[in-house]
């Protein structure tokens, strides 16, 4: 059974009672127009017994009736004890969801928007008045519909807005806010929204995905964030995503052409060597003839004949690499560049902006 009477503030109110019964009864001398201080009283507790009104359980819940009933009354003593304890809001929060769950309640509804009016979680508090409005209008509940109503309305003021705008729409376009879709009517309207911080992402067959992030104040804040055109990546899927021809062709023909340098430089030493060899009285005038004027200069032209050696051999080794470079590319498949390469996806926030790097080969 329900208790006998609902605490609200420092006023006690009867529980809901049916339709038949029910009725608000106000003294006359507090809406008498010849006090203005009685009129305030009036209508301040005219303001308390509406909410009284709502936030009452009701006579009976349907389904699971005495665990959501249970759930409630424990959810109402946390939410009074809220004020002086921020974490009996979060449970307070949590027995209301649940006992709403167990048993389909215009109360829980209610009281779940108070408490996440409490927790400066304006959005949700006001879909949850609405949500309480359309229960009780099913219901026949008109009273109840009604202040349900008033009180999104009185929170509308209050409301903080994310407009999320996509620059350039394709087909396969998925928006998420905190991991949820984002329906696309929602996409370039003013949504309101809870405090806090906001992931957003997009993402689309064959596109780089996008990743940024927006904080939201409690209340009368407006944010607006745009969604790139995300990077075609194009087709990812093929069974060779780099061919190895390509690599090998051009590693083995730029050896090819680092020694064939080296054999061409060494060689041109060799011979600038042997003019002044020969030019010098005290060398060997006539290498043909092995006749050196030294052991020195006999010395230096046996240097130089080993330069020769290696000069001959890098020239050779040099351009077959080349062939063979030039070979591995004429006959590798055709290239896929977007298959492979380097990625980068944009990653923006309210305050910073920068880009995430990978590789894909």
């Amino acid at each position: 059974m329900l208790p006998s009477a609902i605490v609200v503030g420092d006023s006690k109110f009867r529980p809901r009672q049916p339709e038949a019964t029910r009725s608000i009864a106000l003294d006359a001398s507090l809406v008498a127009p010849s006090s203005t201080g009685r009129l305030r009283r009036a209508r301040s507790s005219l303001a308390v017994l509406v909410l009284a009104a709502l936030t009452a359980p009701g006579v009976a819940f349907a389904g699971d009736d005495a665990l959501a009933e249970k759930l409630f009354h424990e959810g109402r003593t946390l939410l009074e004890a809220g004020a002086l304890d921020p974490g009996a809001l979060d449970e307070a929060c949590a027995r209301f969801t649940k006992s709403h769950a167990a048993a389909e309640s215009i109360g829980a509804l209610v009281n779940l928007a108070l408490c996440r009016a409490k927790q400066e979680k304006f959005a949700s508090a006001w879909r949850g008045y609405l949500e309480a409005a359309v229960l009780a209008q099913t219901k026949g509940d008109q009273d109840r519909a009604s202040g349900a109503t008033a009180e999104a309305k009185a929170l509308e003021p209050r409301l903080s807005r994310l407009t999320v705008i996509v620059s350039a729409p394709i087909d396969g376009l998925v928006v998420k806010r905190d991991g949820e879709a984002i329906p696309p009517a929602e996409i370039g309207q003013a949504v309101a929204i809870d405090r806090g911080r906001h992931a957003l992402e997009a993402t689309a067959p064959g596109r780089a995905p996008w990743s940024g992030s927006v904080e939201i104040a409690p209340e009368h804040d407006s944010k607006t964030v745009t969604v790139p055109a995300l990077a075609e990546l194009g087709d990812a899927g093929g069974d060779t995503p780099l061919d190895w021809h390509w690599i090998s062709g051009w590693l083995v023909g730029g050896v090819g052409v680092l020694t064939l340098g080296f054999g061409s430089g060494a060689g041109i030493y060799a011979i600038q060597e042997d003019d002044a060899l020969r030019s010098d009285p005290l060398g060997c005038p006539d290498l043909n003839a092995n006749r050196c004027q030294s052991p020195a200069a006999t010395e230096r032209k046996q240097e130089l004949e080993k330069v020769a050696i290696i000069s001959t051999i890098g020239i050779g080794l040099g351009a077959a690499a080349i062939v063979t470079g030039a070979v591995l590319l004429v006959t590798a498949p055709p290239a896929e560049p977007a298959k492979s390469g380097w990625l980068i996806v944009p990653v923006v926030t309210d305050s910073a902006a920068g880009v995430s790097l990978s590789a894909a080969f």
